[in-house]
């Protein structure tokens, strides 16, 4: 029986990943999400919530088995809409 389910915002780094695996680990049901902010055109941006970040934090999903979902906010981060 799981202790519940959270959400991890998942940036592909070290501290979100070892935080889905503790969360894990401790018996909580895990579903990784990632923001897409900046422009996947654009390699300025490949760093923190770009493609790189996205892919990084799909394989540490994929290797704790848990879900991954990524979600788009380009427009909204472009146009700095609330």
């Amino acid at each position: 029986m799981s202790e519940g389910r959270v959400f991890v915002a998942m940036s592909g780094g070290v501290d979100s990943s070892l935080a889905a695996a503790l969360l894990k680990e401790a018996g909580y049901e895990i579903i990784g999400v990632t923001m897409q902010i900046w422009p996947s055109d654009k390699p300025a941006f490949g760093g923190c919530c770009g493609l790189e970040a996205i892919e990084a934090a799909k394989q540490v999903a994929y290797k704790l088995d848990i879900p991954h979902y990524v979600m788009n906010f380009r427009d909204i981060f472009a146009n700095g809409q609330q």
